[in-house]
């Protein structure tokens, strides 16, 4: 379950979300208003398919297929950093929870979802 998430020291928002034109929102959890969750979904779902446009050009230009498809995606920031793996997104403190712990179970979760 996505809400064992919540359970990391400074995860502010989880939310699981159905891929596609306009992602749509299946299961949230946090501090976020139903709203800015939408927005979070909408900017993980466009942001996963940038990285994957670039993945798939940086293949075509050097002849190897192991650079996609894209697994995550993750962005960090002063305050607040933000990571992903297909339809699920994690929005965290970034001075309160490490990346590589973040990135592992919002990992680990979606191949248990």
């Amino acid at each position: 379950m996505i809400s064992h998430l919540m359970n990391i020291d400074g995860v502010k928002a989880v939310a699981y979300f159905k891929e596609g034109p306009v992602p749509e929102l299946m299961e949230s959890y946090g501090d976020l208003p139903g709203v800015e969750l939408e927005q979070l979904c909408r900017f993980a779902n466009d942001y996963k398919r940038m990285v994957q446009g670039m993945v798939d050009q940086l293949a075509l230009f050097t002849d190897s297929m192991q650079w996609t498809p894209a697994d995550g995606w993750a962005l960090h920031g002063p305050e607040y950093s933000a990571c992903g793996w297909g339809g699920l997104v994690c929005l965290y403190e970034t001075r309160k929870a490490p990346l590589n712990t973040i990135i592992g179970r919002v990992k680990e979760e979606f191949f248990y979802k």
